[in-house]
């Protein structure tokens, strides 16, 4: 009698799917963790927990309370050449030489739609705080400052794939690195006249776009926060703003609601408190580009394979993760060969 059709579901009732049974099923991408070393750890491979083995090293003061100390003592925050540990610098360069090689063959070998690849891989640093993104971002990315006599001055990135920098000293139109977090949204650089000079097209729409859900007036007081934001929103989404993003450096803002599905690359060099933070950092990383079945064109059409043997299962797509000690969960096996220096 209670208006239900009997045996069916109320319904309000929700069912959880958790990132175990998502990774088992295939619904999202495999992710690989490092499962050994040759660092000598008992506990576990050195990179699966980064900032453990690295924090002692790195700055433990976000912008603003650096900023805040620099001004009591009458000083400038000036932006240094980056200082990183040794173990980070080591990670970061065996990170950015898979990445080369993944984007030049192997996800063409191993993954199997050839639309899979039109847009660039991203890799994602996420960060304790600001200071530390901003060293990380500078050493990725490079950096450019005034000298004492005001002249332009530049240091490019270790990366020539994620450099923000031409060979002469330039920033690049379309700048492939992106640091997203509070400072960088405070005092936003990124966003330049030149950045809105080639993007706007894509500024335009964003507009046009903006204006439709919250009204012209609104569309026309955009800050450039909210550009920025934009941009981040959007990476690896053809005729976006954030298209051409190739690595983005975050203090905690990639946790949850960002469904960017062209990352294949995640470093986390931050505190983990829980299993549950590792798995929402991990998944920004899990999103698969494609959901179409083996056997079948995008177009639900069975092809001539899969009219002689039927295969219901989605293709793998695959995701590199350190620094975020995941436990229990079901991944391939990367084995890592320690490093002391970027150039070692």
């Amino acid at each position: 009698g209670s208006g239900h059709t009997p045996y069916s579901l109320f319904g309000w009732v929700v069912s959880d799917f958790g990132l175990i049974e998502a990774i088992e099923s295939g619904l999202v991408k495999i992710p690989y963790l490092p499962i050994a070393d040759d660092t000598q750890e008992l506990d576990e491979p050195v990179l699966k927990n980064l900032y453990q083995h690295t924090y002692k090293e790195l700055p433990r003061k976000g912008q603003k309370k650096e900023k805040s100390l620099a001004k009591k003592e009458g000083k400038k925050l000036e932006d240094d050449i980056p200082d990183l540990p040794k173990l980070v610098k080591g990670a970061l360069d065996q990170f950015h030489q898979h990445y080369n090689e993944y984007e030049k063959g192997l996800r063409a070998a191993y993954e199997e739609k050839s639309t899979l690849f039109t847009q660039p891989p991203v890799f994602i640093v996420v960060c304790q705080n600001t200071s530390m993104s901003r060293e990380l971002f500078k050493f990725i990315a490079g950096f450019a400052w005034e000298d004492d006599k005001g002249k332009p001055q530049h240091r490019k990135g270790e990366f020539e794939v994620f450099n923000n920098f031409d060979q002469f000293g330039r920033l690049k139109h379309k700048p492939p690195t992106l640091l997203i977090d509070s400072d960088a949204l405070d005092n936003n650089e990124q966003i330049s006249d030149e950045f809105k000079k080639v993007f706007a097209p894509e500024v335009a729409e964003f507009k046009k776009e903006y204006a439709r859900l919250y009204g012209q007036g609104a569309a026309e007081q955009i800050t450039d926060a909210e550009l920025l934001r934009e941009v981040v929103n959007t990476v690896g989404k053809p005729g976006k703003l954030g298209a051409h993003i190739r690595c983005v450096v975050s203090v905690s803002m990639l946790t949850e609601g960002w469904d960017a599905n062209t990352v294949t690359h995640i470093m986390g060099l931050r505190a983990f408190g829980s299993q549950l933070l590792c798995e929402q950092v991990a998944g920004r990383a899990l999103r698969r580009r494609q959901y179409y079945l083996q056997g079948y064109d995008k177009d639900g059409q069975p092809t001539d394979d899969q009219r002689k043997i039927k295969r219901y299962k989605f293709p793998p797509e695959y995701a590199h993760i350190i620094g975020v000690p995941l436990q229990d969960v079901p991944h391939r096996r990367w084995c890592h060969h320690h490093r002391e220096t970027a150039e070692g």
